[in-house]
């Protein structure tokens, strides 16, 4: 009975650990800007990748198809991109637009923009008819990747 006891309080105190590390990398995930592009396949010759971009400035990208490389790379922007990057996200104002613009086109990329700013996520959906800001932040990101110093990541 006593081995069963202390097993019981072994589990539930390991659980409550688990819980709390949960918790802590929610929060920090929370705590700063944080915004994803994830371009799908389709038919035709379309980049496919995902690239996630956070207040830091720190760059994750998964090349997948079409790319000049493919596999996972990392990259830094510097302080002056990274503060005129999230510029030009503040002033697109992502909250204010829909979650989703022509979806049911049929074969054709679907395009998925995520960003939080710290306490709030928003998630849109589209394919060709998006409004200007949002493809202008689209451009904006791929500029970004073609001109970042990307390294191989492990």
């Amino acid at each position: 009975m006593r081995v069963r006891l202390n097993y019981v309080f072994l589990v539930l105190l390991l659980s409550c650990s688990v819980q709390r590390e949960k918790q802590q990398n929610i929060a920090y995930v929370l705590s700063g800007k944080m915004i994803t592009l994830e371009k799908g396949a389709c038919l035709a010759e379309c980049k496919e990748y995902k690239i996630t971009i956070d207040s830091k400035g720190n760059m994750q990208y998964q090349a997948n198809r079409n790319m000049p490389q493919k596999g996972k790379f990392t990259a830094q922007l510097d302080k002056k991109f990274n503060e005129e990057f999230w510029k030009a996200v503040a002033e697109t104002n992502l909250f204010s637009f829909n979650d989703k613009y022509d979806i049911d086109a049929e074969d054709t990329q679907l395009k998925k923009l995520e960003y939080t700013d710290g306490t709030q996520k928003k998630t849109i959906l589209y394919k060709h008819m998006v409004p200007q800001p949002i493809s202008a932040l689209e451009y904006k990101i791929e500029t970004l990747i073609a001109s970042a110093k990307w390294q191989q990541a492990s």
